[in-house]
């Protein structure tokens, strides 16, 4: 995952485009609650981190702090 982020964060960076802010939001989700696992993702360029099991309720909190707006159901 985290090598993922890095190369997406890499290629935002050579592309002239994504120079203005429009930069992609990453939400990492993984089992691992080590506080060094946590803050490598955050390092790496993600936007926030999640450990599973994920409620719906905590990942729509993330995505609109994030400003993703929820598609209609």
């Amino acid at each position: 995952g985290q090598e993922v982020v890095k190369k997406i964060r890499d290629w935002e960076q050579k592309e002239k485009s994504f120079r203005d802010g429009t930069e992609s939001k990453i939400v990492m989700i993984s089992f691992s609650y080590y506080a060094a696992d946590v803050m490598m993702a955050y390092r790496t360029g993600c936007d926030d981190y999640l450990c599973k099991p994920v409620s719906a309720e905590r990942l729509d909190d993330i995505l609109t702090k994030l400003g993703i707006e929820r598609l209609p159901e």
